[in-house]
């Protein structure tokens, strides 16, 4: 009402940040932080903006507006690793986590944060020495003693003495990695960073379990849900899956992870072929539209959206979310979405450009037999080949293969005689 009613002021769209973001209204706070940059802005006003966007998954935006602030108190440099190590960019991290402890060595949040990252690392030792004479002056329980428990256990070393601090004297913190030697106080973002962990562990059977029952202790999360249907959809239990995400679906949840998960199972149901196919993948395409609508700064969300274009046949659609994804990737995430995007311009109608796009990467990565990234490349490279018609070229590189004794050379010929076939039926005009 003082909006509407009053002179608009740089303190009157400051206090309305607030009050749309402490209600989670984050689009609203958004629009609040555009409107207030046409006064004078502070610090504080980018760095609330920079965790809307965050929070929104606009990561790049927020990271771009954290790296430009001059902040004496290194609490954006500690945002920023924040967001660096959830993306997983270690290296990135960890400089803005010694950016923000030389700013001020004593702040035990900026501590915290760079121990994260050092765990993750694999730098236990490093984080040991780091925190030695800080524990002393630090009465347990707090997350610093967490973390060195855990990179005791990484080590080898003996459980310290806080390691079994009961419960319910332990502090939840955001970003904090689990920690096996502490249990945990259950809150629900305590039990959602739990359920996480044990997901990235690989233990599927325990995080099914676990899901599940958090699906029946809190049934109206839609997060808890999405996750529980993705641990089903894993365990080819797709139709469940669906029937959990149902519950959910009608109240259209403003959660990215709900919507990709949601596409995911939908696609799977449409590849079953069952009565109910074009419905299926109708839902897939609102359900990914949604997706990289809430979260356009999750890689996965594009992801997912290009595999459902790939499903529709809507290959330049697929090639363009596919180019999204892999621009918010790295190192081998990156140059796999750079394979389907390819294979996805292929399939629209430009074999040629594929086969120019992937020989480079050939040449880097599918000459070596065993890397990580030899055996897709290589086959994205010998089936676009043959696809744009140079099948001599695709039989030569899987004549060498053969010779080289590698197995996948079978498979492939009988990619290309596939190919050939198809073509002689099938001549191009």
């Amino acid at each position: 009402m003082r909006l509407v009613n009053s002179e608009q002021s740089s303190e009157l769209w400051r206090e309305w940040t607030f009050a749309t973001h402490a209600n989670g209204l984050l689009e609203a706070a958004l629009e609040a932080h555009v409107s207030l940059e046409q006064f004078d802005t502070t610090i504080g006003d980018q760095f609330r903006k920079a965790v809307v966007l965050e929070r929104l998954g606009q990561n790049e935006q927020a990271v771009s507006i954290l790296r430009s602030l001059s902040d004496t108190t290194g609490t954006s440099h500690r945002r920023l690793a924040k967001i660096l190590l959830d993306q997983g960019d270690l290296d990135l991290a960890n400089e803005a986590a010694n950016a923000a402890l030389q700013v001020n060595q004593d702040d035990l949040s900026h501590l915290t944060v760079w121990c994260e990252i050092q765990l993750q690392r694999g730098e236990a030792e490093r984080l040991r020495k780091k925190l030695a004479p800080q524990l002393l002056r630090i009465t347990p329980p707090s997350w610093l003693h967490t973390l060195d428990a855990r990179a005791a256990e990484m080590l080898g070393d003996q459980p310290p003495s806080y390691a079994s601090t009961p419960a319910e004297r332990v502090v939840y913190l955001p970003n904090t990695h689990l920690d096996p030697l502490l249990p945990w106080v259950r809150t629900r973002e305590g039990d959602v960073e739990r359920l996480r962990a044990t997901i990235k562990a690989g233990d599927a059977k325990k995080a099914l379990a676990m899901s599940s029952r958090l699906v029946s202790e809190r049934p109206k999360d839609p997060e808890i849900a999405a996750v529980h249907a993705g641990l089903l959809r894993e365990a080819g239990r797709n139709s469940e899956a669906i029937q959990v995400l149902d519950e959910h679906r009608a109240s259209l949840p403003a959660e990215f992870a709900f919507w990709k998960n949601d596409a995911m199972c939908r696609i799977f149901a449409f590849a079953e072929s069952g009565a109910n196919a074009a419905t299926m993948l109708a839902m897939a395409r609102e359900s990914a539209d949604r997706a990289t609508s809430y979260g356009a700064g999750d890689l996965q969300c594009w992801k997912v959206s290009g595999i459902v274009a790939g499903q529709e046949q809507d290959h330049l659609r697929a090639e363009h979310d596919f180019r999204q994804a892999a621009s918010l990737a790295r190192g081998n995430t990156q140059i796999l979405l750079t394979l389907d995007a390819e294979m996805s311009r292929g399939r629209a109608g430009d074999w040629t450009g594929a086969v120019e796009a992937l020989l480079p990467l050939e040449r880097e990565y599918g000459t070596t037999l065993d890397g990580p990234l030899a055996k897709p490349v290589r086959r994205a490279t010998i089936e676009a080949l043959a696809r744009a018609g140079f099948i001599t070229d695709a039989k030569d590189r899987i004549a060498a293969l053969s010779r080289a004794g590698q197995p996948e050379s079978a498979e492939l010929a009988r990619l290309v005689q596939e190919i050939e076939t198809e073509q002689s039926r099938f001549p191009s005009p």
